[in-house]
């Protein structure tokens, strides 16, 4: 039996590796920055957390910090390119990040930054386009087909397409990328895109936020969960009977474990969604997610319409931070759903024994039973003091040690899963985390994950189904015992006669 397979990554580099040094200031401090810091000091680069606010030389040795935890991310993703990966999902990527760190992320005041395309040679310090040129610093491995086309004579295994959702009406902003292997696309996917010189773009992206909740319910700072990426790529592999549409997508899904509604009882402050709130907005998200899949095709200028339908099957590469804390969405999306007219199932074996990924968030790590409630339960501005930003960080560092340590993690939510609809085939996938060497940073008397999470990989083996082969089997036993029986008979009937 021919084995064949894929293999998949699924990456939040977390955007504190390299944001804007003002989402460290009082009015911008999350949890985030909370982990970062931490592990700042656990490196030997200083514990005083006041110093954070008004000196110039520990601002300098956090961005540096920053950076090698940015460049070490981006070296463990080159293992993977080396590894032969066929599919990597990049959560909380920079996109617009200039030599003084001001525009990136979700803090958008950049006059014009809607302009998602208009990336300069200041952008090379940060980012995504450091992170492609770190890649390639040797020779090129992937290729930015994300504003340019193929040329003849191109050399790389894998290209890299990316976007920079921005919702402009909170100035709030992500960029998000996919990585997948040059020969899984012979024929790509094309969209309109008015940003670009040329009008074509290899990606199709939208504001997933909207869409799951709306603006009905709000984060702790008042404002709507926006700026939440979700991206397309894809294209045709193949011709003929045996044309396959090989489709991409990337996300990271609205925090809906934060989410506040209108006090009924007061105007004056928010209060947390009910769990039958919350269960609502996350079976509302498969219906968000194959509507986008399905209005990509439609909207793609190429290939045509009947080239997409024809094609022999689909396969779907998912990737992302789903922030999925209990795997809610990921039982509805292991429920087979239609693409294109094409049902597509999702196979997940180990389902049952994930181990969490997510994160050093405030939220989303376990807390002793003792310390319940505890400083880390309810949600609660930082009221732009500095004196709650320092009460709040020692908090994490001091009563929470080790919060930053994936031991601590409680949640699921970062996937990377395989779907197809071909039906002849037998499909097997592991999802598992992946916590090896390459992602972590090590100073002289330990280590930490460079990341707020942890990645994830899956392997998928594609095989032709054994019951295929087996009803052969089943035939040739049966007919090898028909034959014996009647061999048996005739003799007996030979004894008889005599």
């Amino acid at each position: 039996m021919t084995e064949e397979g894929y293999k998949l990554m699924s990456y939040n580099t977390s955007w504190v590796l390299d944001c804007s040094s003002n989402q460290f200031n009082d009015n911008a401090f999350l949890s985030e920055s909370a982990a970062i810091l931490t592990k700042m000091a656990n490196a030997g680069y200083g514990g005083d957390v006041g110093k954070m606010l008004n000196d110039t030389d520990y601002r300098k040795n956090l961005d540096e910090f920053r950076l090698k935890l940015a460049d070490q991310a981006t070296e463990y993703i080159g293992t993977k390119l080396a590894a032969n990966y066929d599919f990597l999902a990049l959560i909380e990527q920079s996109i617009h990040v200039g030599s003084d760190h001001v525009a990136n992320h979700d803090n958008y005041d950049e006059p014009g930054i809607k302009n998602k395309f208009d990336l300069s040679e200041e952008n090379n310090k940060y980012g995504i386009l450091r992170r492609i040129n770190k890649l390639n610093a040797n020779n090129t491995i992937v290729k930015d087909v994300t504003m340019a086309e193929n040329t003849p004579g191109d050399t790389h295994t894998h290209e890299i397409v990316y976007d920079n959702i921005v919702n402009t009406a909170i100035r709030a902003a992500e960029g998000i990328a996919i990585i997948y292997k040059k020969s899984l696309i012979q024929e790509p996917l094309l969209w309109m895109d008015n940003y670009k010189t040329n009008n074509q773009t290899r990606t199709y992206s939208t504001d997933i936020g909207p869409l799951i909740c709306g603006s009905e319910y709000v984060t702790f700072k008042g404002t709507p969960d926006f700026g939440r990426p979700i991206m397309m790529a894809g294209g045709i592999m193949g011709t003929g009977d045996k044309a396959i549409m090989n489709i991409f997508v990337s996300l990271h899904g609205v925090n809906v474990t934060n989410l506040l509604k209108p006090n009924p009882d007061t105007t004056d402050a928010n209060i947390p969604l009910d769990e039958n709130e919350k269960t609502a907005i996350l079976k509302n998200f498969k219906k968000v997610f194959v509507a986008f899949i399905d209005s990509g095709l439609n909207k793609s200028i190429s290939p045509t319409a009947k080239q997409k339908k024809d094609v022999n099957h689909y396969n779907l590469f998912i990737g992302g931070d789903f922030n999925d804390p209990e795997g809610k969405i990921l039982d509805q999306l292991l429920i087979p759903f239609k693409i294109n007219d094409k049902t597509i199932t999702i196979t997940l074996n180990n389902r049952n024994k994930l181990i969490a990924s997510c994160c050093a968030n405030f939220n989303s790590v376990i807390i002793p039973e003792t310390e319940k409630p505890g400083a880390l339960g309810p949600i609660v501005p930082f009221n732009n003091n500095n004196n709650t930003i320092i009460a709040r960080m020692n908090i994490y560092s001091e009563k929470y040690k080790g919060f930053e340590d994936p031991a601590q993690f409680k949640f699921l939510g970062d996937y990377a899963l395989f779907g197809t609809s071909d039906t002849t085939k037998t499909i097997e996938c592991n999802l598992n985390v992946d916590d090896v060497p390459e992602q972590r940073y090590t100073y002289d008397t330990g280590n930490f994950i460079v990341s707020d999470h942890l990645p994830v990989i899956s392997t998928v083996t594609v095989s032709p189904p054994a019951n295929l082969g087996g009803k052969t089997r089943r035939k040739n036993r049966r007919t090898r015992r028909r034959r014996r029986t009647t061999r048996r008979n005739k003799r007996r009937n030979n004894k008889r006669s005599h």
